[in-house]
């Protein structure tokens, strides 16, 4: 696998660091949100392209965790979590960084 097309020089260290991480994420390999979810033992109620379930990231007696069934986005309407995909819930549940979520969901590309 080749280094992303930029030049180095233009960038700081932090820059071209986030920039060789993500040329190794593929974010086609991030699986489907709903059999995500529901793999992470989370009770999905309703229909259409938002569900309910009751959020993981604080004591939830009622469903206040809103997620978007086509991307994966989530939204806590108690606690205020929320992120864009699986691989930002993924991260906030686990306490995990970019790649160590990436890898973990099985969407890093292999260098060998």
């Amino acid at each position: 696998m080749s280094k992303p097309d930029f030049d180095r020089r233009r960038l700081s260290f932090r820059s071209y660091v986030s920039a060789i991480l993500q040329s190794q994420f593929c974010r086609k390999k991030l699986p489907n949100p709903e059999v995500y979810y529901r793999s992470q033992g989370l009770n999905l109620s309703g229909g259409g392209m938002w569900r309910s379930t009751r959020c993981p990231f604080h004591h939830d007696r009622n469903p206040s965790l809103r997620i978007n069934m086509e991307r994966g986005g989530f939204c806590c309407m108690a606690c205020g979590a929320k992120g864009g995909d699986v691989l930002d819930f993924h991260r906030k549940r686990y306490g995990m960084t970019f790649k160590e979520a990436v890898q973990a969901l099985g969407a890093w590309r292999n260098t060998e």
